[in-house]
């Protein structure tokens, strides 16, 4: 269970973007769940392989490229207008 930590507070945070997004507040929800992403690559970055679990899927530095990217692509959309 210690070894899915990381991995579970990352869902969390999914869960709660989710719960946002559905109240009909879809930037807020976005801005959320690129926070989440952002929190999940720090974690990746500094925390050993050993104790991210699910979290390690390829090697460290493209793990936390793949995450920045997705939250800089999600901060944009969520400021887009008329989402």
């Amino acid at each position: 269970m210690r070894r899915q930590a990381a991995l579970l507070s990352v869902l969390v945070g999914v869960a709660l973007a989710v719960a946002v997004a559905l109240t009909g507040r879809a930037p807020a929800g976005g801005l959320i769940l690129a926070a989440v992403l952002v929190y999940a690559a720090v974690i990746r970055l500094v925390a050993p392989t050993a104790r991210v679990g699910a979290l390690a899927v390829r090697s460290r530095v493209l793990d936390v490229m793949v995450m920045v990217v997705l939250a800089a692509g999600l901060v944009v959309l969520s400021g887009t207008p008329n989402l």
